[in-house]
């Protein structure tokens, strides 16, 4: 079996720190990884506003999310490290612990915005358990 690890960015710059931290830590990884974005589609919904125009606000933000896993995705294989693009659409928490645990990720690399600004990996098949943390410096 292959060894995968997932991990769930946003566009916040904390998932910029998470990506800088695994390059900087990149002996840690044991395998390819999935960078991940779920866009969360009830936040696309407004009242009031005709279908053609939702569906253009999706279009949009499908675009500018794939442009920054691009990003991420090219500073990885700068590094050397082999990376992958995964779009898909839904509740993010719940999407991302669908995709971990489905497709048997062995690693899951979440990032942390509260003080410590750390990353933790936790193991796919029990996430509420952290392997490893180490900082992700601004």
């Amino acid at each position: 079996m292959d060894k995968k690890i997932l991990v769930p960015l946003d566009g916040s710059p904390t998932a910029t720190r998470t990506v800088q931290g695994i390059i900087r830590e990149k002996h840690r990884f044991f395998g390819p990884l999935t960078l991940l974005h779920v866009i969360d589609e009830d936040n696309l919904i407004y009242r009031m506003i005709s279908d053609f125009q939702i569906e253009m606000i999706r279009g949009h933000a499908r675009k500018t999310t794939r442009q920054l896993l691009e990003t991420h995705q090219e500073r990885l294989t700068q590094s050397g490290i082999a990376g992958k693009i995964r779009l898909v659409s839904g509740s993010p928490r719940q999407m991302a612990c669908r995709i971990a645990t489905d497709e048997n990720f062995s690693l899951v690399i979440l990032a942390a915005t509260a003080p410590a600004k750390s990353v933790t990996c936790c193991s796919a098949r029990s996430p509420i358990t952290p392997c490893t943390k180490f900082a992700a410096r601004e």
